[in-house]
């Protein structure tokens, strides 16, 4: 990930939540041929936020494809699930191989290829990937003058390029897309699912191990006052750098995404709910322990004691995610709003996880503009994994 990403903000799109098709010709594939000589270790044994990346990836996959399969190498168990494996049709072919491998074997017309590596991979993006493909012979997702050939959709219709460029020797598998009919996914639809640089982050080295281990956390969560644990995120920053709109457009968001969400805001200088004089400020200052007030479809609640954002969290009810306004200093997960010349106040907080501003800033997280609402929002939900059920 680099300290300088910056794009202009994409037009508004309407996220969907593609599932598997049910039509019995959507093949998806995952190519596990690479020895992982730079990164030290079989890559299909990787583990990042105590999961194993392949099995991880088997799982996601199997709500929006058909079929999945590996592809190339000596095959893997996946952890129990008994996917098909498929070996190349020719040794030290590289990934191309492994595509022409897949294609030759696949039932449809398109199907869905993705490296083993990729510790936050989308499910739903690679369901849309194949959704779009259309007429075209390969659907490619494209930013900041890069391809993402190994998180792509091929069809049938490549097989002949493939074979023309393999047999020339040549093994870079964007080598055959001049002579087909290739659509390249353009930035502002990929950041819809999230920051191109997590979405797409291969783990080739060691140091790309350790960054996708410190994003994936664990991250701590709150206990709710049913005691289940539920994610929780900071949006953190000076005063007035823009806290309160950046949450405001995330529940916007997470809400769109059909998740329901509890914020809690951090008052350092005191609060009062209802006015002097007013009932319930007489019955708080007669002795009781805490103040209710029920009417016009809300609920107020007022409770004397030392709180800290757990204590808080212990007091709410069911949601999916508690996004908290300040805390900074507390042990959370965080979203820092940073602009002007002050500078940041978290650039060294481990559980930094987001950065938003429209200016530069020299930190190992991803960078999104104020107004990228929606990529931010898909980010937490890949770095929190964040889940919605009946609620």
């Amino acid at each position: 990930m680099t300290s300088v990403d910056r794009h202009a903000a994409g037009p508004a799109l309407v996220f969907v939540e593609i599932v598997r098709s049910g039509g019995g010709d959507l093949d998806a594939y995952i190519l596990v041929g690479g020895e992982g000589s730079r990164l030290g270790q079989d890559k299909t044994g990787l583990v990042v936020g105590g999961h194993n990346v392949l099995e991880h990836m088997l799982t996601v996959m199997a709500r929006h494809f058909d079929r999945v399969s590996l592809v190339g190498g000596q095959g893997v168990s996946g952890g129990g699930t008994a996917p098909e494996w498929i070996p190349d049709r020719s040794p030290r072919l590289g990934p191309l191989g492994g595509i022409q491998a897949g294609l030759t074997h696949t039932r449809g017309s398109h199907a869905f290829f993705a490296a083993c590596d990729l510790a936050f991979f989308r499910g739903d993006f690679a369901a849309y990937l194949a959704q779009e493909a259309g007429d075209s012979d390969a659907v490619v997702p494209a930013y900041g003058g890069f391809l993402e050939p190994l998180f792509a959709v091929y069809g049938r219709s490549c097989l002949p390029a493939i074979g023309s460029v393999l047999a020339r020797g040549e093994r870079r598998v964007s080598a055959f897309f001049p002579h087909v009919r290739t659509r390249l996914v353009p930035e502002e639809v990929i950041r819809e699912y999230g920051h191109p640089a997590v979405l797409f982050l291969n783990i080739n080295t060691p140091e790309d191990l350790a960054r996708a281990q410190r994003l994936a956390g664990p991250h701590p969560r709150g206990r709710l006052a049913t005691g289940d644990q539920v994610p929780v995120v900071s949006v953190v920053g000076r005063s007035h750098a823009g806290k309160t709109r950046l949450a405001v457009l995330l529940i916007h968001e997470l809400r769109r995404r059909g998740y329901r969400v509890v914020t809690v805001k951090h008052a350092a200088g005191g609060f009062q709910f209802d006015r002097p004089g007013s009932d319930t400020q007489q019955h708080f200052a007669a002795g009781a322990a805490a103040v209710a007030a029920v009417g016009a479809g809300r609920l107020g609640l007022i409770e004397a004691g030392d709180f800290s954002l757990s204590g808080a969290i212990a007091r709410l009810g069911p949601c999916h995610l508690v996004l908290a306004e300040g805390f900074k200093r507390e042990d959370w997960a965080k979203v820092e709003v940073w602009r002007g010349e002050a500078g940041p106040v978290c650039g060294g907080d481990a559980r930094l996880i987001a950065g938003v501003t429209e200016g530069t800033w020299s930190v190992d997280v991803p960078l999104f503009l104020p107004t990228e609402a929606a990529g931010l929002a898909a980010h937490l939900e890949l770095i929190l994994q964040l889940q919605r059920d009946g609620m």
